[in-house]
């Protein structure tokens, strides 16, 4: 069962939520604190979440309000749901609607209904008032599965089903029934769960069989005891509890000690090989987590089709301990999760299909939610602000690469492509905020540098850093050293003073001067390569650091030293053009990699030394 559907109406916080797309596996909700993200969680309760109408500073006090919320959805159900229903409930029978003028074909009708009966998947939508009084409301017939027919004329077709053999069986002509509706009435009540960010008071419960885990989990003692019998679920159930409590050794289920036939949870926290059975701790003696973590793993492991709703997981656990469940909830896909949280750390490990974001309308008083586009940057970006990160730009990545500026950025990935071995899948390249301050003295400097360091060591919506790759003008060998040092090897340092002293080359700059002559659509003549050469022998005619006695491109010790955005800046002006940084670097990157790689060989090795030096210390 999967609800694609959701819209809370007259609830808690929630005048009309319109409505919200949930995907089939993972759907986050993300939001500020008393945005409305619970609420909507609790919402999915349906009759069970209670009667608590919105209240709103649009209405007077005096004015009497529609006591009752309401919620409504649309739900995919597996057949083989239905018929488990209908074979365990005695709601064993489904309805069809019929005309009295049918019924004397029987046979007929029968088999005008077999394609319905032989489906994978029914969708059906429906309407549940939040109160337990009142029943589940839909369209008649059969959730509006099926043309209702004339006022009057109403009678149904009764297809029995025989459980033993997986049969649907023509149980003749009945009155005006409706069967499907109780039948997917149980479905949803067996079938969703919500667990709040608050505590589970679990702690003992009498032994029984064929339980499901109710809705405050009070009878998880039992079902525990019971899933025991299985070993290798069991043992599979106690690796999962370990993956995310590592102090955790076993889960046992023993006898209450102070009540008569009760069975409870007790936890082990010392190896099981000193048989110290006195040393383990009853679960509601544990920490917060615990009994909602063995809870969400009872359902997702033991039961297909189900609604787990999650409401702000880092609020019980640890945020390595959230992380570890959340992955391990991924290897049981055949469950629908929504999870809330205003943890961008979340976010990224979930990764999920759709992120709705939950904001207060402080005019309206109530909450809104929309859908966020992930693909489109404003979104994102706001979405972040909500979470306190700015980073929209390695929203999603697996890896990154700190560089100097946004040159490096836009060029690194077009050489990276021919690095052998390339960089690790999911790898960007990002900009620094400004690399003076890395430079600074003594306490400034280790603490711009921690703040770097703990914000990629998955603190934040930012995936882990490789390293960090810096230019070395105006840096001195001292200082190089230093930095080096204090990054533990991490930060790395161009092999000449500035990325386009690699971009010294006369046939690739001559090809960018002549793509700008032509998209300027200039009159003047295009330069050709040995213009440009003479151009730089100009230039650079009274630098100092010049070798007199070589023509400029072999004196390659100054072609790594100088300062090449000003010679690139200068020459481009010699045609009264301005060079841009990042596009024509760019633009000389990409006719290098395709004419001409050898010239980028030295860069091309540097990079790779990033990520080299990444996989040897991630193996040390």
């Amino acid at each position: 069962m999967k609800v694609s559907r959701l819209r809370l109406q007259n609830y808690k916080s929630y005048r009309d939520s319109g409505d919200i797309e949930l995907a089939p596996d993972f759907t986050v909700v993300v939001g500020k604190n008393n945005s409305g993200k619970s609420a909507l969680l609790q919402g999915l309760r349906f009759r069970g979440a209670g009667a608590k109408p919105h209240r709103s500073p649009l209405f007077d006090r005096e004015i009497a309000l529609d006591p009752t919320p309401k919620f409504d959805a649309d739900v995919v159900f597996e057949w083989s749901e239905i018929e488990r229903i209908a074979g365990q409930s005695g709601i064993n029978r489904i309805t069809f609607p019929v005309d009295q003028t049918e019924t004397d074909e029987v046979p007929d009708l029968v088999q005008n209904w077999r394609p319905f009966l032989l489906q994978k998947q029914i969708k059906i939508s429906l309407t549940w008032p939040m109160d337990q009084q009142k029943a589940l409301a839909a369209v008649w017939p059969s959730h509006g599965q099926f043309a209702d027919p004339l006022p009057g004329n109403r009678l149904t077709l009764v297809i029995d089903f025989h459980a033993p053999t997986r049969e649907w069986r023509c149980g003749g002509i009945a009155g005006n029934e409706e069967n499907l509706l109780d039948i997917t009435t149980q479905a949803l009540e067996r079938r969703i769960f919500v667990f709040d960010a608050e505590r589970l008071n679990i702690d003992a419960s009498q032994p029984a069989q064929g339980q499901t885990l109710n809705a405050n989990a009070g009878n998880l003692p039992t079902l525990l005891h019971e899933l025991q019998a299985n070993p290798n679920l069991w043992d599979q159930f106690t690796r999962h509890v370990q993956d995310v409590f590592p102090q955790i050794t076993a889960v046992t289920t023993p006898p209450a000690q102070d009540g008569a036939n009760l069975l409870t949870i007790c936890l082990w926290q010392v190896d099981t090989a000193t048989q110290r059975d006195d040393l383990a701790i009853r679960l509601k003696e544990a920490g917060t987590g615990v009994g909602q973590v063995l809870a969400i793993l009872f359902i997702a492991m033991t039961r297909q089709g189900n609604v787990i709703a999650i409401d702000e997981p880092n609020s019980f656990l640890h945020p390595g301990a959230s992380r570890k469940l959340i992955e391990i909830l991924k290897t049981y896909d055949q469950n629908q999760y929504v999870i809330a949280t205003h943890s961008a750390e979340l976010i990224t490990a979930i990764r999920p299909e759709i992120l709705h974001q939950v904001t207060w309308d402080t005019v309206t008083g109530e909450s809104k939610v929309r859908q966020i586009d992930q693909s489109n940057m404003d979104d994102v970006a706001e979405l972040l602000s909500d979470l306190g990160v700015r980073l929209s730009d390695v929203f999603g990545a697996d890896y990154i690469i700190w560089v100097e500026g946004q040159t490096e950025a836009a060029c690194f990935p077009i050489l990276a492509a021919r690095c052998d071995p390339p960089p690790p899948p999911g790898t960007v390249f990002v900009p620094v905020r400004a690399t003076g301050d890395f430079d600074a003295r003594s306490a400034d400097a280790k603490l711009v540098w921690e703040v770097y360091k703990r914000l990629t060591e998955g603190a934040a919506l930012v995936p882990p850093a490789i390293g960090f790759s810096f230019d070395r003008e105006k840096r001195t060998t001292q200082q190089i050293e230093d930095l080096q040092r204090l990054s533990g090897g991490l930060i790395s340092f161009l092999p000449r003073t500035l990325l386009e002293n690699h971009f010294i080359q006369a046939d690739a700059i001559q090809f960018a001067i002549a793509a700008e002559f032509e998209l300027r659509a200039l009159e003047a003549s295009i330069p050709s390569v040995e213009d440009i050469v003479t151009a730089i022998a100009e230039i650079t005619a009274d630098d100092p650091m010049r070798n007199s006695d070589l023509n400029w491109s072999d004196d390659q010790a100054w072609v790594a030293s100088c300062h090449g955005a000003k010679l690139l800046e200068s020459l481009f002006s010699q045609y009264h053009l301005t060079y841009s940084k990042i596009r024509h670097g760019e633009q000389i990157v990409r006719w290098l990699v395709a004419n001409n790689l050898e010239h980028l060989s030295e860069l091309v090795e540097y990079l790779t030394s990033l990520w080299a030096n990444h996989r040897r210390f991630a193996e040390a």
